[in-house]
């Protein structure tokens, strides 16, 4: 059995039968009412906050939605790549500082055996990788989008 409700729409001020399921407006749901089609013409104008709690609008889309059928903003993705790209950079970077640094009474396969273990280094290596991705940056050769 559906649960139907009746509400006063706070843009269009009618009062309409609902099913609360069914509302895409997910912020403030215990006091505020936005009917669907009120909803998707804010979507369409593209408003970016809530007209009534001032939250940031959720708008989901095909694009941003998972297989899995939840929803993952693509800047989520970006970021996590941008970290990843980052620890990457930083271990290259240490792990060449290693091989040309390391003393003539060991081997590179004995100090990275001992290092990779250790959290000290892969924090090391992400802030080389940080330092290296900021200096890039600064000399807009890398990352133009930001």
């Amino acid at each position: 059995m559906t649960k139907i409700a009746i509400s006063t729409c706070h843009i269009c001020i009618e009062e309409l039968e609902y099913n609360p399921n069914k509302i895409q407006k997910k912020c403030c749901p215990t006091k505020a009412f936005i009917c669907n089609e009120c909803w998707d013409k804010l979507k369409e104008n593209e408003i970016k906050v809530c007209p009534l709690c001032k939250y940031p609008l959720i708008i989901e889309t095909e694009q941003n939605r998972t297989s899995s059928g939840c929803s993952i903003p693509k800047q989520f993705y970006i970021n996590l790549f941008k970290v990843l790209f980052i620890e990457f950079i930083g271990f290259i970077i240490i792990n060449l500082i290693i091989y040309f640094a390391h003393s003539r009474s060991t081997t590179f396969k004995r100090e990275i055996e001992y290092l990779y273990p250790k959290i000290q280094f892969w924090i090391m290596c992400f802030m080389m990788g940080l330092l290296i991705y900021s200096i890039l940056k600064g000399c807009n050769k890398f990352d133009s989008n930001n």
